[in-house]
């Protein structure tokens, strides 16, 4: 059995991504042989934790692969839309975290995912220049 890891970067050097940019970033298939991938899924994700029910949310997904081979060491590009929200907190009660999910499953039944997380923050706000007279 191959030892199978995934490795993931994300472009941007802050964990802090505005509500409705492009999240993108890398994944390394970390490989002593061949995979034989059903599927590499790229996905974000919300969730609640603390007081209460958890809540669990996921705007947006990308097939990256769909049954192929993948050489040991491939790296392999991802871009997803951000949502408007909601956006991250960290309260007493309730805290709203987000991660970016990436799950590989395998044709001989093997799955391996990995989870980065990151901060959904308020989109920038640009003001219009004031005319002077």
């Amino acid at each position: 059995m191959s030892t199978l890891q995934l490795e993931v970067a994300l472009e941007e050097d802050s964990m802090d991504f505005p509500a409705g940019s492009l999240l993108r970033g890398a994944v390394r298939v970390d490989a002593s042989a061949p995979v034989h991938a059903r599927s590499l899924e790229c996905r974000v994700l919300w969730f609640t934790e603390g007081k209460g029910t958890e809540d669990v949310g996921g705007p947006e997904a990308a097939v990256l692969v769909r049954d192929q081979v993948l050489p040991p060491g491939k790296v392999l590009g991802f871009q997803l839309r951000l949502p408007m929200g909601p956006w991250s907190y960290g309260g007493q009660l309730v805290k709203i975290r987000w991660v970016v999910q990436l799950v590989l499953s395998t044709v001989s039944g093997e799955a391996v995912d990995v989870e980065v997380p990151f901060r959904l923050v308020p989109p920038t706000v640009r003001m219009p220049a004031r005319a002077t007279g």
